[in-house]
């Protein structure tokens, strides 16, 4: 007998024990079978459902102080924060909000002319976040010293080396599209093709490039050429290492 022909009768022979042993023991083979069904897909009960909206939880600005590790809860201790709300966070995000239309409207004015006033303000935003100086009692401090550092991109963000800040500060503005140039923005004849050119072309339910740009969902940012009611909203964000008063 050869060995793949001893290989094929061991296969079977242990196929055919274990049949004999499910038809022998049906119930408790079903019961241990749902058990271990039960038991791999437990996790994906805290697995979100697509469109599932994140989890908001809001903390007090005054005395704020980061959550405790795990080890410092007491066992079965009620606590009205979520899970993963636990040890000190990566980093703290702040957002200048900005919310501008142009007034008075001409009939003159072209529809572009709702947004390219309101966004060429963020380059001015921008430039002054970046000449502010922190004084207080430990002394005179820059933006440089307090805000996030950031290195290379990932590698799927490479792509986008141009738009994303990279090797300084993490700054987002929608003056990112056009490299935080003034001079660009005002040259540029096709503002709204600049914002939606990296837009997906299909259903998308996580968070776009404009949408991380502008520090607001896109419907709300008031960018399209169909908008009626003539307003414009965006954020500058800001990421910061430590929480500072």
């Amino acid at each position: 007998m050869t060995l793949t022909e001893r290989l094929r009768e061991k296969i079977s022979r242990a196929f055919y024990n274990h049949g004999l042993l499910c038809a022998s023991y049906p119930i408790p083979i079903i019961l241990f079978t749902g058990f271990c069904i039960l038991a791999c897909c437990y996790p994906l009960l805290k697995l979100p459902l697509p469109g599932t909206g994140p989890v908001e939880f809001t903390t007090p600005v005054k005395d704020y102080s980061p959550p405790p590790v795990d080890s410092d809860r007491k066992q079965g201790e009620p606590t009205e924060q979520p899970e993963w709300y636990v040890g000190a966070p990566v980093a703290y995000v702040q957002q200048i909000f900005v919310k501008s239309s142009v007034f008075p409207w001409h009939k003159n004015l072209l529809a572009v002319d709702v947004f390219r006033s309101p966004l060429s303000r963020a380059f001015q935003l921008v430039e002054e976040i970046r000449n502010h100086v922190l004084r207080d009692s430990s002394g005179t401090r820059s933006l440089e010293e307090l805000c996030l550092q950031v290195t290379d991109l990932l590698p799927g963000l490479r792509k986008l080396r141009d738009l994303l800040p990279e090797h300084g500060c993490l700054l987002l503005s929608p003056g990112n599209f056009w490299q935080n140039d003034r001079e660009r923005f005002h040259a540029d004849p096709d503002i709204i093709g600049t914002i939606h050119q990296h837009e997906p072309k299909t259903l998308q339910t996580s968070a776009t490039l404009k949408d991380l740009l502008f520090g607001v969902p896109g419907k709300y940012s008031g960018v399209s050429l169909y908008t009626r009611k003539r307003m414009v909203s965006y954020t500058i964000t800001l990421v910061f290492q430590r929480y500072h008063a």
